[in-house]
């Protein structure tokens, strides 16, 4: 008597079936099997290795969909090798193969197909992006200090994000910038060019916290003053490293003078109590 199977009694990785051919799982007693779209099925010996070729073969679809409606997302998960999908899939977990996918579905399903949306998103985003690599220009010109995914000078990153993200999200990127940018005007020469320069200013260095971790805080209210008196309260900068008693350390310069003159307060200092007096007023040519 032919014995009966109970297939999947777990599925390992589940796509929508109009971008694959083949369901892979395990029988009741756990080997390996594998669902054709045809209904037949069979034991298999690899299921990494079965499981990642149609890993690769799904992405491969997925980077036809964004050629085909010129969606212009690019990197890594974006490309037409299948051997490169495969070996990524083979060398990591299910769960970030499964990551993958849901990357590439979620952006396509913000690239719709038909019309002429997808061009006027991708002027869209070439001007979001124009925009996003200039204002961080201005952000390292007037030294404000300001860091993360929001400010970097490549491009293609704020150009794949617009294409991912919605109209709303990129206008609040761009106003969280421009906000931050009124923030830290423009350094004017006061007392013959020789107003403050904020370098970079660190609360909590001590702690093991990121080096010019507070630089925007202190160059707001400083920098272009002749002479600028500075509290550190956690309460306005935040608490980098909790648990910690933090230092703080400011590097400036002033005007055009290449010197770089420090100033600096011991743990704990974001109590409020504390305060730093920056200054740039010359006598004798040397500054204090």
């Amino acid at each position: 008597m032919r014995k009966s199977v109970f297939f999947l009694a777990t599925v390992l990785f589940v796509f929508p079936t109009s971008l694959l051919a083949d369901i892979y799982g395990t029988d009741a007693n756990g080997r390996p099997v594998i669902l054709r779209d045809n209904g037949t099925w069979s034991y298999h010996s690899n299921p990494d290795e079965n499981r990642c070729r149609q890993y690769a073969a799904v992405a491969v679809k997925q980077y036809g969909l964004n050629l085909s409606r010129k969606c212009g997302f690019a990197g890594r998960l974006w490309n037409a090798n299948s051997g490169y999908h495969y070996n990524w899939c083979v060398s990591v977990g299910v769960a970030d193969t499964q990551k993958g996918f849901r990357d590439r579905d979620n952006a396509l399903k913000r690239c719709p197909t038909g019309g002429g949306g997808n061009a006027a998103n991708e002027n869209r985003c070439r001007q979001y992006a124009t925009n996003a690599v200039q204002q961080n220009k201005v952000n390292l010109n007037r030294k404000c200090g300001f860091a993360g995914r929001l400010w970097t000078a490549n491009f293609t990153h704020h150009y794949n994000w617009c294409l991912f993200a919605g109209v709303a999200d990129t206008q609040q990127g761009f106003r969280d910038r421009d906000n931050a940018l009124k923030r830290c005007p423009a350094t004017t020469t006061i007392g013959g060019g020789n107003g403050i320069i904020v370098q970079s200013a660190t609360y909590g260095d001590n702690c093991g916290v990121a080096i010019g971790n507070v630089t925007h805080h202190i160059a707001r209210a400083c920098n272009g003053k002749p002479s600028c008196g500075y509290t550190v309260n956690y309460n306005l900068i935040g608490d980098p490293a909790h648990g910690c008693a933090k230092s703080y350390e400011v590097l400036y310069r002033c005007g055009n003078n290449p010197r770089v003159f420090g100033k600096s307060l011991s743990a704990e200092a974001g109590l409020g109590d504390k305060s730093v007096l920056l200054q740039c007023a010359s006598t004798g040519g040397l500054y204090k």
